[in-house]
């Protein structure tokens, strides 16, 4: 038996049913664990209210229920999920709004770089739409000193996050990255790519904004997971691969992200807000995982960032061409 009566699910960590097996995504603490469905059962049966005296008296000849009940509770008492309410209404702790706003045309954007004599035209036009992170992948052999000319551009604007990708310099060393991100503080993190054999990375195993590949960045739909509260709650009304997203090429052409053929115009001759604007641009927006075929019964599908694009069945339903490496009928992942 419980030492409590009555206990509550916080309102921060939500049960998201799948197929064959559910999950509790923790979004205070940016986790998750897998749950059985007949868990998520009890959680969501009384508005996140577990009623222990109830279901023992529910239960009472089924000593088996009973034993899987008590070991449930004590997984979420463990695991820090639920709280004791004895004496307490539970109208006084509200469920989390999934409601989702942004007041930015355009959240994100992703930028192919060719050449920073384009830049400036680029940031007036993301500025135009609200534009807050910038994932900015250098396409030129680039060194320090160009790094440096390039990111001065951002100061003074409003984006306020950029992630670097970048191939390998020779004038590259952590140190002086480090010092980059210490000089432009709205640097979030920064991928070296393509490092010879012979680089040597003297703070491996410290926690810090930078890494290093040996090849270029291969996609990986495990790896695509995302969990916090602004990714929960948009997952629940939009494609958080597409929402508010932009792609601009090195060419300067508009898409909406890097893996769609589709040009919009270009960044050197257009307004980005008159395209960005348009039902044809945001034609994917509003395709939310509960919307499309497999994916709207995995228990992943308010944290997985998916890159692929959503086709239309004959009958109007959404799915995706390509397979997923989860397979949420059996819970297996596959390489593809």
């Amino acid at each position: 038996m419980t030492k409590h009566k009555r206990y509550m699910l916080f309102s921060n960590c939500i049960p998201v049913k799948g197929y064959k097996r559910s999950i509790i995504y923790d979004l205070m603490r940016y986790d998750y664990n897998y749950i059985p469905n007949d868990l998520y059962s009890i959680l969501t049966q009384n508005r996140g209210v577990i009623d222990c005296t109830e279901y023992y008296s529910l239960y009472k000849n089924e000593p088996d229920s009973i034993d899987a009940f008590n070991e449930y509770v004590d997984f979420l008492l463990e695991e820090e999920y639920i709280f004791s309410i004895d004496n307490l209404d539970e109208k006084l702790f509200p469920p989390m709004s999934l409601e989702f706003d942004s007041p930015s045309i355009i959240s994100n954007a992703v930028i192919d770089l060719s050449s920073n004599s384009h830049l400036p035209k680029i940031i007036k036009e993301l500025e135009s739409v609200s534009c807050n992170y910038v994932l900015l992948r250098i396409q030129v052999d680039a060194n320090l000193d160009y790094l440096e000319e390039t990111l001065e551009m951002f100061n003074g604007n409003i984006i306020f996050s950029i992630q670097l990708v970048l191939t390998y310099h020779h004038s590259f060393s952590l140190e002086k990255l480090k010092k980059l991100i210490e000089k432009f503080n709205y640097i979030s993190n920064i991928i070296v790519e393509e490092i010879p054999e012979t680089f040597k990375n003297a703070e491996d195993d410290l926690v810090h904004p930078i890494s290093f590949r040996q090849g270029r960045h291969q996609e990986n739909y495990k790896k695509n997971f995302v969990l916090n509260s602004k990714i929960f709650t948009e997952a629940q009304h939009k494609n958080t691969f597409y929402n508010k997203k932009i792609y601009i090429g090195k060419d300067g052409e508009i898409k909406n992200s890097p893996y769609d053929n589709e040009s919009f115009g270009n960044i050197h001759t257009c307004e980005l807000k008159n395209i960005v604007t348009t039902n044809s641009f945001q034609k994917y927006w509003n395709t939310a995982k509960d919307n499309i075929l497999i994916c709207k019964d995995c228990e992943h599908r308010y944290m997985c960032i998916d890159q692929r694009r959503p086709l239309k069945t004959e009958n109007s339903q959404w799915y995706f061409e390509t397979k997923c490496e989860y397979d949420p009928y059996t819970n297996d992942w596959a390489e593809l």
